[in-house]
């Protein structure tokens, strides 16, 4: 498969791409490297919501998993740490539609929407 633009790099598969890339200009790379990191923020917005879902309605799976965010990590690559944390941003968002909003929109990182929500739930005083 060969690569002719930013989007195929982004679209297409990882196998084999570090020797397709000399094809691409420096201005290529660099829209691949945004259009790239755009996208994981899409994915990482689709992961939290589909992952909260579950979490309201696990299956025999899940329940077994002792948790949406333990089920998670034994279906991945992810740490337990870390699908716990998927789940709990996943929860943490449902008082809060306006950050999820922004979190959903790619306005937001994930690490930024678990700052925004600890603030919002947890004011400083004064």
């Amino acid at each position: 498969m060969s690569i002719n633009t930013s989007s195929d790099v982004v679209c297409g598969s990882a196998v084999g791409l570090r020797g397709r890339l000399w094809r691409l200009t420096a201005a290529e790379l660099r829209a691949a490297a945004v259009s790239a990191s755009a996208e994981i923020l899409r994915l990482e917005a689709v992961r939290v919501a589909v992952v909260d879902e579950l979490s309201m309605r696990p299956d025999d799976q899940v329940i077994a998993s002792r948790g949406v965010g333990s089920w998670l990590a034994a279906n991945t690559m992810l740490q337990v740490r870390d699908g716990k944390k998927i789940a709990a941003l996943g929860a943490a968002l449902r008082p809060f539609p306006a950050v999820g909003a922004r979190f959903d929109g790619g306005d937001c990182s994930f690490d930024h929407a678990v700052l925004i929500v600890a603030f919002c739930e947890s004011p400083p005083k004064g």
